[in-house]
């Protein structure tokens, strides 16, 4: 197996769900390298047909405790409510991900036997983004948990976005400050047919 190839195996194996976090970068890194490292593989992430439904901001600072304490205010009747608050104290920030749905919409009307199929394909295309985002911001010593608490970050952000952007995933980030939990896997090898 090649290095590259060993690389890429360590990194998938090194991303994990960090719950707990400081609102801290490690030294070193700055918000204009996560920026410019989300924008170059949402860029290069493929989408079918090449539609580049992929769409994504990304949220520092008070911008990033704004969101996460407006998703609170509007959960905090729900027994889940303790993870947007505990994210507006401890994430440094968080990558918004979206769908453009008139990219979508515009190929579903040229190409109407796949009509059905280009909601899926953006949905897989977004989480393949989502994934090589959070592999290469864990490489840089970030820890990280996928968030989707979708309508409530759509109402805290629809002035910052294009109305056609529809949430689909938050990626919460920080200095790691506990361990990922024990990780369970399924007993599943993939089969070989020649």
């Amino acid at each position: 197996m090649s290095a590259s190839i060993k690389s890429l195996i360590d990194l998938t194996k090194a991303r994990r769900t960090i719950y707990e976090l400081k609102p801290e970068l490690p030294t070193g890194v700055t918000e204009q390298e996560i920026t410019a490292l989300a924008s170059a593989i949402i860029k290069h992430t493929p989408t079918s047909f090449n539609i580049q439904n992929i769409r994504a901001i990304v949220l520092y600072g008070d911008a990033n405790k704004k969101l996460w304490s407006s998703v609170y205010e509007a959960t905090k009747e729900f027994p889940f409510s303790g993870r947007p608050k505990s994210l507006a104290e401890t994430s440094y920030g968080t990558i918004v991900f979206f769908n453009d749905q008139t990219t979508i919409d515009e190929i579903s009307k040229k190409f109407e036997v796949y009509k059905d199929n280009f909601p899926i394909w953006a949905a897989n295309a977004n989480g393949a983004a989502q994934i090589d985002i959070w592999k290469a911001i864990s490489a840089m010593g970030l820890g990280a948990n996928l968030q989707h608490f979708n309508p409530w970050v759509q109402e805290s952000v629809k002035d910052k976005v294009d109305g056609s952007w529809n949430v689909v995933a938050q990626l919460a980030f920080g200095v790691p400050a506990g361990e990922a939990g024990e990780k369970q896997f399924a007993d599943y090898e993939i089969k070989e047919f020649r």
